[in-house]
């Protein structure tokens, strides 16, 4: 038929006193340029009037993915494939007699063929990634590295059957030369791989999650993840910066994930306050029963005074002799029960979560006194709120027991020596402690 079509185009041209050769170069032009309009002409009706008729219809549906597919240009990658494919077919209507170059053509249109049905393909794996990002659970076990992963096999399979075309090698040969540059191959995709297989270690149990708070120091990451791809993670810290590190970062090496403080009752509060130890000491009658007023102590101080009181006698202990003699109340302990009394009461403490206050390991700082307790606010800004808020009363509230945080230098090596290093220029309370 195609020659048919040719050879009459050719004749007509010799009936209007065309040469031989000259009508066979016309009629072969004629109908190549031909082709080309056609082609041009139903990529256009493809794209201008079919295309606007499914996007209205589109537009008129409840339903979301289908406008997802519009949006990611999947019907225009399909229409692409329309003029490849006319040429394809039409070819031998104006290439008759030229096998070589019918040949490169047919090649030239199964390589667009191959790469906008290649860019199809990819363009509806992202659909898919769009319709499962929009599931409750998608930031649970995002699927990105996947349909990254599976994108990467078609456009290496989509590379091997162009070679194909190419060479005209049949594929299976491809594949057994592909064996022995395995080595190659490896190299090639190494990162990809490794990606792929860490993502997957990710998803399957559960490490990593878009939104998720991370550290990451030897990346310099510290903040929430907003992308996990085949070969990256995206941080933002809390500076406002981006770290995109590799993925392999988080299973080869160690990372902190705030998940779980996130899901939990409270975000964790652990400091110290670091007292003067020269400051600690007994407490008088007159001083027990002036720190009974405080609310928070009253009940505290009547229970702790009887069960003292009762040992002592139980003992025989003679507390006029000497203060060492039995049990007494000291100013640290007595501050350490109303610290715990204060943050106890406190309206945005967790108190169902752990609550400690607790000396640890006195040293040259001082004797530290650490509050581990839990905010129940675990938004940042909020936290840092109520930790200072905690920790402003607790140092406001040290005189009272006569206690004094450590400073270096500490308030006692310099108040014995006054103001401009005059020695009888002392403090109200440094003479009173003297």
């Amino acid at each position: 038929m195609s020659d048919d079509l040719l050879n009459r185009i050719i004749n007509i041209l010799k009936e209007w006193n065309f040469g031989s050769l000259q009508a066979e170069i016309a009629g072969r032009v004629l109908v190549g340029f031909g082709v080309v309009l056609l082609s041009i002409l139903l990529w256009l009706i493809s794209i201008k009037v079919i295309f606007r008729i499914v996007e209205k219809i589109v537009k008129k549906t409840k339903a979301t993915w289908d406008d997802d597919l519009i949006n990611l240009g999947i019907f225009q990658r399909i229409a692409r494939t329309v003029p490849a494919i006319i040429i394809w077919f039409m070819a031998p209507a104006f290439l008759t007699g030229l096998p070589g170059l019918l040949t490169f053509i047919r090649i030239l249109a199964v390589l667009v063929i191959i790469a906008t049905v290649t860019m199809t393909i990819l363009s509806f794996m992202d659909f898919i990634n769009t319709v499962y990002n929009r599931r409750e659970d998608s930031e649970r076990r995002p699927i990105k590295g996947v349909i990254q992963a599976v994108q990467v096999l078609f456009i290496v399979a989509a590379l091997i059957l162009a070679f194909s075309v190419v060479t005209s090698q049949p594929i299976s040969g491809l594949l057994a030369g592909l064996g022995a540059l395995s080595a190659v191959v490896m190299l090639i995709f190494r990162d990809p791989l490794m990606g792929l297989v860490s993502g997957f270690q990710i998803s399957s149990n559960d490490l990593v999650r878009i939104g998720d708070w991370i550290e990451v120091p030897s990346q310099g990451a510290d903040g929430d993840v907003i992308d996990i791809s085949l070969l990256n993670v995206t941080v933002r810290n809390w500076d406002r910066t981006w770290v995109t590190f590799p993925i392999q970062s988080l299973t080869t090496g160690g990372f902190k994930n705030w998940r779980g403080m996130s899901e939990s009752g409270g975000r964790r509060i652990k400091r110290s306050l670091f007292i003067d130890m020269s400051s600690i000491r007994f407490l008088g009658d007159d001083e027990i029963m002036k720190l009974g007023s405080i609310k928070l102590l009253k009940s505290y101080l009547e229970n702790r005074s009887e069960e003292i009181l009762v040992y002592n006698k139980g003992i025989g202990a003679n507390r006029e002799a000497s203060s060492l003699n039995g049990r007494a109340l000291t100013n640290i302990g007595v501050f350490r029960a109303y610290a715990k009394a204060y943050v106890s009461s406190h309206p945005k403490v967790n108190t169902g979560m752990t609550l400690l206050v607790r000396q640890l390991q006195s040293g040259p700082t001082g004797l530290p006194l650490e509050m581990y307790l839990f905010s129940a606010d675990k938004t940042w800004a909020h936290y840092e709120d109520i930790q200072s808020d905690v920790f402003d009363h607790l140092f406001a509230a040290l005189p009272e027991f006569d206690l004094r945080a450590y400073q270096n230098p500490s308030g006692a090596d310099i108040r014995d020596w006054g103001k401009n290093g005059n020695p009888e220029n002392f403090s109200s309370r440094g003479s009173q402690n003297k």
